[in-house]
């Protein structure tokens, strides 16, 4: 959670991906503007900056990719 402008910065290993999404409020990623509801790829970055235009919550998953297809099965996947 980010109340409006205030910014946060995290940097990110060498070849990690994720999402930034966009719960509530809006924010810029990257200097990119996101609303409620949008995600934001992150990818072939090595840090990341994120700064709240209006009081935002925000979900960050990122990790090392494990190269291996999607399976989904259902509501999840494997």
């Amino acid at each position: 959670t980010l109340p409006q402008s205030a910014s946060w910065q995290r940097g990110i290993p060498a070849g990690w991906v994720g999402i930034v999404y966009a719960v509530e409020g809006s924010a810029a990623i990257q200097g990119q503007a996101m609303d409620a509801g949008q995600a934001a790829l992150v990818e072939q970055e090595t840090s990341v900056t994120i700064r709240a235009m209006r009081d935002a919550h925000l979900i960050w998953c990122i990790g090392r990719p494990f190269g291996e297809p999607i399976d989904q099965n259902g509501p999840f996947v494997d």
